[in-house]
């Protein structure tokens, strides 16, 4: 099927994605609505194609990657901002409305990272949404929020020496409970006894020197 077929009626599914696809450029968005559906549907199946990167490659002449960028973006503003995804949408308007893929999948990437503030995604998102900038203005600014976030994320030496003083304390706290229950009882020999205490006596002094 061809994209002259594709434009003699409208309304059947597969014609419409194969017609979207001449206007990708210009607003990708009712592409990634039209893939959705058929993926959703699994349409493809029954229009001879196995898999749904089978359909995007073979029919549709975009790659696998592509299609999928374009439905994270499309499911990402369908979930994330239902209103924007509203407004662009309707007949009024135009192409200039519509955000660059691109900085949109950079903007579903922000969200998901649960290391950016609140008000470092706002900032973002107002670029991309609001004012509509290039990916390589949204590039730059999502890895100034990853550089952001690396330098608040502690280095692996403060992991190390927060995990190794829970470790520590955690075991004495343990090593003196077994003590108790043995000098209670009576069940093991002095010399046992006494390994145990100097053990504890070190662990004590490890921490001590924290």
């Amino acid at each position: 099927m061809n994209e002259a077929e594709a434009m003699e009626n409208p309304g059947d599914l597969r014609r419409r994605v194969l017609s979207t696809v001449k206007r990708f450029k210009g607003n990708w968005i009712d592409l990634g609505r039209c893939l959705a559906e058929v993926q959703a549907e699994g349409s493809f199946q029954g229009w001879g194609y196995d898999t749904f990167a089978d359909y995007c490659t073979r029919e549709l002449k975009i790659r696998k990657t592509t299609a999928d960028k374009l439905l994270r973006s499309y499911r990402f503003l369908r979930a994330e901002e239902p209103e924007f995804l509203s407004r662009v949408q309707r007949p009024e308007a135009g192409p200039e409305t519509v955000p660059d893929v691109e900085s949109v999948n950079l903007l579903r990437r922000a969200r998901s990272n649960r290391g950016i503030a609140a008000e470092d995604y706002s900032g973002i998102r107002s670029a991309v949404l609001d004012e509509g900038v290039q990916a390589r203005e949204a590039g730059k600014l999502y890895r100034d929020l990853l550089a952001a976030v690396r330098e608040e994320t502690p280095s692996a030496p403060d992991v190390w020496e927060a995990r190794r003083s829970r470790l520590l304390k955690g075991s004495l706290v343990s090593l003196r409970r077994v003590r108790a229950n043995l000098e209670n009882g009576n069940y093991v020999p002095a010399r046992v006894l006494d390994r145990l205490k100097e053990t504890i006596r070190e662990l004590e002094a490890e921490i001590a020197g924290e």
